[in-house]
């Protein structure tokens, strides 16, 4: 469907169910959400294109800072924690990536690169912590790898709660 130029028009349109991206939101939301809303962390990356993390944060009586662009969490006020949605948010299914060709043109192309850069200044010299992460997206790993070499975090954690079988096939 992208390579015909029929992602957004037919695909998304006729394919993808619209609530399919609702529900409550789970544990790790609400932790998530809370750090954000606390100042616990200060920066968060998530590739969910779903707005769960939002939610959490509407239950918890905040509003979560979220943006789908370099440009849009830099505009948060200095005070809230940002969270970068680094494919896109089911708000915008147009802008969002459902379909590894994508990253290789414009728009997202620019979006992604300009956000990893970002990124990049964000977490240089923090902590890491990483929660429930896993993808079979080779580019994003390039990414995370890329950015780690270049800001060189003094601890990364993990945390999933899956078993280690599970956590080491990720």
């Amino acid at each position: 469907f992208f390579q015909r130029g029929e992602l957004a028009n037919v695909y998304l349109r006729s394919y993808v169910d619209h609530d399919a991206f609702a529900g409550e939101p789970n544990e790790g939301h609400l932790a998530a959400a809370d750090l954000l809303l606390t100042g616990g962390i200060g920066t968060a990356v998530s590739t969910n294109v779903d707005t769960l993390i939002e939610a959490a944060g509407n239950l918890l009586f905040g509003h979560v800072g979220a943006g789908v662009s370099r440009d849009k969490v830099a505009a948060l006020p200095p005070n809230k924690s940002p969270m970068l949605k680094i494919h896109g948010c089911w708000s915008d299914p147009a802008g969002t990536v459902w379909a590894p060709g994508q990253v290789a043109v414009d728009p997202i192309k620019t979006r992604l690169t300009e956000s990893a850069v970002w990124l990049t200044q964000r977490l240089l010299d923090r902590d890491l912590i990483i929660v429930g992460y896993w993808t079979d997206w080779d580019y994003l790993n390039q990414v995370l790898e890329e950015a780690l070499a270049a800001v060189q975090p003094s601890r990364i954690i993990v945390v999933d709660p899956c078993d280690t079988a599970a956590f080491e096939m990720k």
